[in-house]
């Protein structure tokens, strides 16, 4: 089949799910008002791998049918690859201003790295890699969106976690088995063709809730339900949240059978701990791409405001955007760097540098707030009382922003639009969701710089020290080789 279009992909997820929006059964995500535009979207993105401008940049021939096939797939083997898809994810990032991200090559490359650690989880049961290869042969050739969540539903830590109903594998049959329980923030869930479960590893987690596996979404028993939608009623005056509101949901598994080929992998052996480090390189990738994105549009919209209001020679704002220039520039580094530091997997794929990554990561999400408050500040109040499309349209109120508030300034109606970008970035429910999905994707902040902080190489470090601090045993070797 190959690469889809939007409206192959639409028709595909018209399929009676089970969804619920504000305690109301939804009957068709794709013209719900609250989740059409986002659906709508998604389509446009399956639409542009056939853009005879985009394809070659969003596609590759499949391996196995010589289809064109979604790039997102590639299994890297030069830094040329890994050039290929940071350039298929910027150019979608971009469209998206890096609001997006779950778009379907972020769970493209989980499944990816899923494929690229089936011999480990082969040494459990020879079965899990063949099923690997199969997902992943079904994904890339039909083109499937995905969603997944690594989280558990807040709950008080004080009362024992076997007493509340997490996903976990609770019946073991002769062609599958039976899962039940809940998972929280499931990004992109209502839009998605199928959920993956990936139990990440943490403390007390039993065995029964270490299951891998993919279902459709339209599975008996699998339960969809959003949060409040943040798609505004004035959509014009805020393209971000009407376009680009992806929804994230609690998903219920009613006792959901999950055939034996869809099973990745149970907890019948002790490797699962770091499991899930060697799968995720190239999703953190994406997040490290995507955000450098974001940096990109906040940074232009320092610059612009600065131009447009004419102070460009005001040394507070000089100083203000060299902090916001800084912050982009250092993420392109990090990606750089983890490009050119590339490690090879024991399947001989190429991944970007863990370390690399990781630390782009921290620093984004680390300084993220500090340059949505640039952006408040440079915005000042116009950020509050830029009027918007409807007042502009109402010849009762337009005589007097045109009179008042536009005047001889020719830039005025550009700055209005500008500044409600900045808006939405900055001030509004969407850009708040935003920043905490920032702070917790792929795992809390505090998570992510703990596991960094454990697993980093220092050695070469140590032995540089005690060398210089002339203690016995220093290996100079080892200090030449850092």
């Amino acid at each position: 089949m190959g690469i889809r279009t939007g409206e192959q992909y639409l028709s595909g997820i018209r399929d009676g799910r089970q969804v619920w929006l504000d305690g109301e059964s939804v009957q068709d995500v794709t013209a719900h008002p609250a989740l059409a535009g986002c659906a709508q979207t998604l389509a446009e993105v399956y639409d542009l791998q056939h853009d005879p401008d985009a394809g070659d940049l969003l596609t590759m021939q499949s391996p196995s049918t010589g289809d064109r096939v979604s790039l997102s797939y590639i299994l890297p083997q030069s830094l040329e690859d890994l050039h290929r898809r940071r350039r298929m994810i910027e150019f979608l990032a971009r469209r998206s201003g890096g609001t997006l991200g779950r778009l379907p090559e972020y769970m493209a490359a989980i499944v990816v790295g899923l494929y690229d650690v089936r011999a480990t989880l082969a040494t459990v049961d020879p079965g899990y890699a063949d099923n690997i290869a199969s997902y992943l042969e079904f994904c890339r050739e039909r083109d499937v969106a995905l969603t997944h969540s690594f989280a558990d539903a807040p709950k008080d830590m004080r009362i024992p976690r076997d007493r509340f109903e997490n996903l976990r594998l609770t019946e073991r049959r002769s062609d599958g088995i039976v899962v039940h329980g809940v998972k929280s923030v499931a990004t992109l869930a209502p839009f998605a063709d199928e959920y993956v479960a990936l139990a990440p590893n943490r403390p007390g987690l039993a065995d029964d809730e270490i299951v891998y596996f993919a279902v459709p979404m339209d599975t008996p028993g699998l339960r969809v339900f959003c949060r409040p939608s943040l798609v505004p009623p004035a959509r014009a005056d805020r393209r971000l949240a009407a376009a680009f509101d992806e929804m994230d949901c609690w998903v219920v598994f009613d006792n959901v059978f999950v055939p034996d080929e869809r099973v990745f992998y149970r907890q019948t052996a002790q490797v699962h701990l770091g499991l899930l480090g060697q799968i995720l390189p190239w999703a953190f990738y994406h997040i490290l791409i995507r955000m450098t994105c974001k940096a990109e549009v906040l940074a232009g919209i320092c610059a612009q405001v600065v131009e447009y209001l004419g102070k460009g020679d005001q040394q507070h704002l000089q100083l203000q955007l060299c902090e916001v220039y800084g912050y982009l520039e250092t993420l392109r580094a990090f990606l750089t760097a983890s490009e050119e530091q590339h490690l090879r997997t024991p399947d001989g794929n190429l991944i970007p540098n863990p370390t690399q990554v990781t630390l782009g990561r921290i620093h984004a999400v680390e300084h993220h707030p500090r340059v949505l408050q640039i952006v408040r500040e440079m915005c000042g109040s116009g950020i509050l009382m830029a009027p918007g499309a409807a007042d502009l349209a109402n010849v009762e109120v337009s005589g007097d922003i045109m009179r008042y508030l536009v005047g001889p300034d020719e830039n005025a109606l550009d700055r209005f639009r500008l500044l409600k970008l900045a808006w939405e970035y900055g001030c509004d429910s969407f850009g708040s969701r935003q920043l905490l999905f920032e702070m917790h994707n792929a795992g809390s902040h505090l998570t992510t710089r703990q596991r960094l902080g454990m697993s980093y190489d220092a050695d070469p470090l140590k032995a540089l020290a005690r060398q210089l601090a002339g203690i016995d045993g220093a290996n100079s070797h080892e200090v030449a080789k850092s």
